[in-house]
């Protein structure tokens, strides 16, 4: 009997010493779980912030930083001449998301009160990496609208314009974003001061059967804007120390319409968190859980790759990246339930260990991650 009480005894004293073991490691654990919501918590918020900046106004001015500047118009003595300006597009295509560019044919036109007036000689496109004019043709014609009354005749010019510009594609809210797309025509041999352009607003615009395989244009628009530079460019006329040109902007609004290919570029990375949550319920298979993990971890990071060269490297926090982050931090995450989950079963705490992994990790994995994932994505399609 003796013998009996001493062996409960120092079973006891052997679970007494355990104790202070085992809630060490609960509030390591705890403090581990803490860490990674902390961490979820600043990705979410710092996405979020991300996401809304400048998703809610227009690109106006691509390559234009001066803008505010180019509204103030030049102080003359004398009125300047115009001319009726209009651009009508009949082709949008070449979305080059990697060399940061899209093809523009659009047709371009000139009514003026006399013959000296040439405007499409003279006009330049702003932010273009190639284009051409053709088919280029002058009539004077007889006046039976309401430009320039009362002259009885008046030029018209016209001409095809097929360029390629340059734009900073702007994927924050990928696949809800919006694209100001802008054609910049700006004259090149006359100053404010002297030549302006005057927008045809009731004839310009685009073909309505214009083909943009996954958008959708939403809006066009057309403005004139004075443009300042501090410089003269050389010109003998100009006494002041800048000049100032008359540019005309057209503006294309376009909302994407095609979400497959977002599903194909966070199908994988779906599949490897959904893997690493499947992994907990391995029972004592550490060493498979972990090579699941490190499976899951690597085609994530290859799926992030795969995004950005797919949509083009950015300087800025997409959604995409914040998936393909978080979808990271999860899978780090699982790897430490599975070390912890090991700890306990070397010593002795199996079913501990499985109920940390069933009945509290994966729910609050799976949950989390869904209501992240709905949140993020919700406000990218409130904010566009």
């Amino acid at each position: 009997m003796q013998r009996a009480y001493e062996g409960d005894g120092g079973k006891q004293s052997v679970n007494r010493r355990r104790s202070p073991r085992l809630r060490q490691m609960r509030r390591l654990f705890l403090g581990i779980l803490g860490g990674i919501l902390g961490i979820l918590a600043s990705i979410c918020l710092l996405g979020i912030w991300d996401l809304g900046t400048g998703g809610l106004s227009p690109a106006w001015g691509q390559g234009d930083a001066d803008v505010p500047a180019a509204t103030m118009p030049e102080v003359v003595s004398a009125s300047p001449a115009t001319c009726r300006v209009g651009v009508y597009v009949t082709g949008l295509r070449g979305f080059d998301f990697l060399n940061q560019s899209f093809t523009v044919d659009f047709k371009v036109w000139s009514v003026c009160p006399s013959a000296d007036l040439k405007p499409l000689e003279t006009l330049s496109i702003v932010d273009s990496i190639d284009w051409s004019l053709d088919n280029v043709t002058q009539f004077e014609v007889e006046n039976n609208s309401n430009n320039f009354s009362p002259r009885d005749t008046l030029y018209w010019t016209q001409g095809e314009i097929k360029a390629t510009l340059y734009y900073r594609w702007d994927f924050k809210n990928y696949p809800f974003d919006r694209q100001y797309l802008t054609i910049n025509l700006q004259e090149s041999a006359e100053r404010a001061s002297r030549f302006i352009y005057t927008p045809d607003f009731s004839q310009s615009g685009y073909q309505k059967a214009l083909d943009t395989p996954g958008w959708n244009i939403k809006q066009f628009g057309i403005r004139e804007q004075t443009t300042v530079y501090a410089s003269t460019f050389g010109n003998p006329r100009i006494s002041q120390g800048e000049g100032q040109y008359s540019r005309l902007v057209v503006s294309l609004d376009l909302v994407r319409s095609d979400v497959i290919s977002f599903l194909k570029l966070t199908a994988g990375v779906y599949a490897a968190v959904a893997l690493s949550a499947m992994s907990l319920f391995l029972d004592q298979d550490y060493a498979d859980r972990l090579g699941i993990l490190v499976g899951t971890l690597f085609a994530a990071v290859v799926n992030l790759q795969v995004a950005d060269s797919s949509l083009g490297q950015t300087s800025t926090f997409t959604l995409t990246d914040l998936i393909h982050v978080t979808a990271i931090v999860y899978i780090f995450a699982a790897a430490c339930i599975s070390l912890y989950s090991r700890h306990l079963t070397d010593n002795g705490n199996h079913a501990l260990a499985i109920r940390i992994d069933r009945q509290i990790s994966l729910p609050l994995f799976v949950i989390s991650f869904c209501v992240f994932n709905a949140i993020v994505i919700a406000y990218a399609a409130i904010v566009g």
